[in-house]
This record gives structure tokens, sequence and C-alpha cells, in this order.
């Protein structure tokens, strides 16, 4: 429902959720004009508005038109003063006070608008890939509108957010994106007791993926973009290209594809080591052979589940029943392997399962240790392994160069090499479809999603983020402090299931380009 806001000679139009408390509403005012929720004064029926008021008693109907009355906030003057220490420069300070400085100068938490940390959690990963939030940024592309359709508005929505985030460096409360966000996905919005009801991350982060898909354009090739002897060295992969036009960024960004084999189980061909050369062999007779697409990994929890590895083998390898060529029913191996690797490797922990005599989503509290860098060649088809290879071998040379320098370092006693500095939120990046592949098999991790509880109804939901090397930034709703990769190593699972607990990783592909640079 839409009403009209008469405030002095400016009249506003604001759509009106009327599963939402009025609060919320004047959140969305408060956005507008910068007159605070407490201090506006709207005119309804029987009086002014109350934040706990009901909406069925108001009388509203679409186009209605209503009076405020209240004062925007005035912005702080500027005063110069002078500093009250010495300035500091950030290549004197220690690393602690470093850490200390990146905590309070942003980046900036997300208010907990009641049970609504699943919410907070995914947007803060969402908001850490630098790629997806220049895409946003550009949203919508020119000659473009948004659309009155819910996926435009949920798109739009996130981009504002993003935007506000990057500017902010104190907790932003997301009620305007909270609200487009329940009336795009009502389940969302279900209540018990009159207060909202957690949510599984998992689902918050498929249906913003869902959204988002069908609404960011593809990300093209970078006319002016330098390439790398790696990058010019690559294969064209025609096919593969082709097949790509036309989607989205969100799938050049996270998609990947499997090649699956199908056959009579106790039939596989065993897999080959890195140091045995691949050959290829034409599929035999009795294999059927399909082709999928994937967006996230699926990490399988067994009771011999000790690594991520592991479970991502357990997922990818099955053993179905189906009826064979002569009639009779018989068990099938069905073996899927990366065909093709994406840019961002997304991995679900399977964690939660249906416990139908307390009827609720139970949790799987079993640790699995997960790398800060992760190798998939033994996930990968033989065509790919062997389309990895020369970028493998670059990147154990570069490794090398690299371990000679520290041996060099520590003979001349110099000081180590200065670590990267992170990329401002607010930076914009150079989009170049040629640079969105994974060249080597590996990956470096970006962003952990945790929880924290014992079932998926309940607990609590934390982003962590890399900031730099061995740095991270923790967002708990709108408390951001910094930890280091040791914080983040404990996330396996091992303390148990009312501690953070890892149920999603995001892992960014490794570059022989960036790894070179360091050397160099």
């Amino acid at each position: 429902m839409k009403v009209f806001i008469k405030w002095g000679k400016t009249k506003l139009e604001v759509d009106v959720d009327t599963s939402e408390p009025p609060a919320v509403f004047k959140a969305q005012i408060f956005a507008l004009t910068g007159v605070l929720p407490e201090k506006q004064k709207i005119m309804v029926k029987g009086g002014t508005l109350k934040d706990d008021a009901d909406w069925s008693t108001l009388g509203l109907k679409d186009g209605s038109m209503l009076m405020m009355v209240g004062s925007a906030e005035p912005a702080a003057p500027a005063v110069e003063a002078a500093p009250e220490a010495p300035v500091r420069f950030v290549e004197d300070m220690a690393d602690a006070d470093v850490a200390s400085l990146a905590t309070s100068l942003g980046p900036a938490g997300l208010t907990n608008l009641g049970n609504t940390c699943y919410m907070a959690a995914t947007v803060q990963v969402l908001h850490a890939l630098p790629e997806l939030r220049e895409v946003l940024r550009r949203f919508p592309p020119p000659g473009h509108a948004v659309g009155t359709e819910p996926a435009g508005k949920l798109t739009a929505a996130l981009r504002d957010l993003s935007l506000q985030l990057a500017q902010a460096h104190s907790p932003v409360a997301p009620w305007a994106f909270l609200q487009v966000l329940h009336a795009a996905y009502p389940q969302f919005a279900q209540r018990q007791n009159g207060m909202l009801m957690q949510q599984d991350a998992d689902e918050c982060w498929s249906q913003l993926f869902h959204a988002m898909s069908t609404k960011l354009p593809q990300i093209e090739e970078a006319a002016d973009a330098e390439m790398t002897p790696v990058d010019a060295a690559a294969p064209a992969e025609p096919a593969q290209r082709a097949q790509r036009q036309g989607t989205s960024a969100l799938a050049q960004l996270f998609q990947g594809d499997f090649v699956v084999r199908t056959q009579l189980a106790g039939t596989e061909q065993p897999s080959k080591p890195e140091s045995e050369p691949a050959a290829a062999a034409p599929p035999a007779a009795d294999v059927a052979v399909s082709h999928d697409v994937f967006t996230k990994l699926s990490c399988h929890i067994g009771g011999q589940t000790n690594y991520l590895l592991d479970g991502l083998k357990a997922s990818l390898d099955e053993t179905l029943e189906k009826q064979g060529p002569d009639g009779q029913q018989r068990l099938y191996s069905k073996r899927s392997r990366l065909s093709r690797l994406p840019y961002y490797l997304a991995v679900q922990f399977v964690r939660f399962f249906w416990k139908a005599d307390k009827k609720l989503k139970a949790k799987i509290v079993r640790p699995v240790e997960f790398p800060l860098e992760l190798d998939v060649w033994e996930l990968c088809d033989e065509p790919l392994q062997r389309q990895l290879e020369p970028a493998r071998r670059r990147l154990a040379e570069i490794a090398d160069q690299q371990a000679q320098q520290a041996k060099q370092s520590k003979q001349q006693q110099q000081q180590p090499q200065q670590p990267a500095k992170p990329l401002p939120a607010d930076a914009r990046v150079t989009l170049d479809a040629r640079k969105l592949r994974n060249d080597t098999g590996k990956y470096e991790l970006t962003a952990v999603l945790t929880h924290k509880g014992r079932d998926a109804d309940s607990g609590h939901y934390v982003a962590w983020v890399k900031h730099a090397d061995n740095l991270w930034m923790k967002f708990d709703d709108e408390t951001v402090t910094s930890v280091t990769n040791d914080e983040i190593i404990k996330l396996s699972g091992k303390g148990g299931g009312d501690w953070h607990m890892a149920y999603m990783l995001f892992y960014k592909a490794k570059e022989v380009g960036e790894c070179a640079a360091l050397v160099s």
C-alpha cells in the first residue's frame, strides 16, 4: 500500500507494509527526511501514530495523505582542533595497534532488528566481495529500470545497503532492506509470540542469490585491462565462453560445471594422484555421462568426516539403486567431478537435518577442519586437471622464489616485506570477465559464516571476513572486532555446538598474477 506524507512543503510517497509495526514505517521516513523516529509526529485517526499501533484500526487506504511534523537533525558543525596526541603513521604502528585502528575506523556492523542475525551475516559476506559490490553499485545498468517486481526491488535495496556500509563507520539499521526482504520472501517475516522468528542463513543466501541472478547483467571484458603472461597463454575456451554468454554476474562469479558419470557399482576407475600424468580415455559403453552446473558445493558430514575434502568427496560420490538394462534392480555409482571452476567457491556444511520426534532441524556438531588455502585438484575431472597444470607449475615456482627471498631477508636481517593493505570498502574495482576464472585449482578463504547453537531455528549467526594477511573482521550484528587466522581455524567446530561453528565457507581463486606481484 502506498501513502503520501505531507511534511512542510515536501510531499513524499512511501510504501507501507502493514505486516510490520509502525516503527519500521517511521524508520523509512527517517531515511527519507532525516527526522528521528522519536521526533516524528504523524497525524492519523485518533491522534499521532504510535510505534506499536495496529494498522487495521487506522483506516489507511492506498493513496491516503498523512501529515507529519518534525525537524531533521542538523549536520554537526566542522570544528578544527589541535590533535590531543602526535600523529602516528600506520607504518610505525605495532600489529595490535593496526588491528585496533581497522576496528575503530570501520567497517560498519548491522543492527539486530530482532532475530535478524542470519540476514546481517549474509549481507556482510556479500558486501565483502569487491566484484559483487561493484556490480551492485552499477545497478541498474544504463537504459534499464529497477522494475516493480520483488527481485528488482530486493537487488536495489541490497545495493543501497551496501553503499551505506561502504560509507559508514558506525552500525547501520537495515530497516528498509528488511522490509523489502519480507515483501519478496514472506517466509522470513514469520513471527512467534509477536517476535520475528530465527531463519536459516543458507536459505537467505539462496534467495538473495536467486533474486540478484535475475537482475544483475553479466560482466563484460574490460578493453583496457592489462593481461598477465598466464592470462595471455590461457586457452580461449570458446565452448565455455559461448555457454556463459547472456548469464548474470552471479553466474560468472559463482557458477561451476560438473561432469557426471553413472555406471554399475564396482566397475569404477580409480582416481590418479597429481604426480601421475592423466591420460585421456574414452568413456566406456556402460557409463552414462551427463553435465550439470553448481553455484555452491555441499560438505556432507558422516561418522568418519574429519576434513573438508572428505565431506566434499562424499557429496560428489553417491550410490543409487535403479533398474538396469536387464530389468533387474542394481546398484549404480554416480560420480561427479568438476569440469570448470568458479571464481568464488561457496561451500555449505550440511549440518542440519529434520528430527521428527522433536519436530525441529537438529544440528550435527561434529568438528570438520577446513584449510585457509583449499586445493580442489582431487575433485577435478582429468581434462580440467591437464588445463590446470601450467598455472600450478608457475605457482610452485613462485612459492620457491618467495621462500628464497625470505631466506635471504633473514640472513641479511632485513625487515620482512609489509603485507598488502586491504582494499577500502568504498573503493571501486576493475571488472573484467576474463579474470573471473580459476586456472590453478587453488583457493584462498575470504569469508566464513558461522552458526552458534543446537538447532537451525535458534542460535546465532556471525560473519567473519578477511581484511588483510592474518587480519579478519568479525561481524557480530552491530559489533565489529578484529581477529587473527588462529581464531578462524577454531571455527571448525571443536568448541562444540555452543560455540561458533562454520556453516558456510567462501573461497576466492588464487591468482598467479597476484602471487607473482608479491615476488617482484
